[in-house]
């Protein structure tokens, strides 16, 4: 049986911007191109939009982005 992609939607402010895999999301914090406070995410199981580095499957990922210089 295939594993399930997850999906993120994202937003700035009120503007919907579109939907992402997981992996691609993770790999533009890491990369910096998604900073802490920017943007929102949704999907499905959340009850509304949050801020990714208040998430469990982010939150090591801003960490580690934490002590890099910008």
């Amino acid at each position: 049986m295939a594993k399930r992609e997850v999906r993120y939607d994202l937003r700035k402010g009120n503007r919907y911007y579109r939907s992402v895999r997981a992996e691609q999301l993770k790999k533009w914090i890491l990369e910096g191109v998604i900073k802490g406070g920017e943007i929102e995410v949704w999907r499905s199981g959340l009850s509304g939009w949050r801020k990714p580095e208040e998430l469990e499957e982010f939150k090591s990922l801003f960490k580690k982005r934490k002590g890099e210089p910008s």
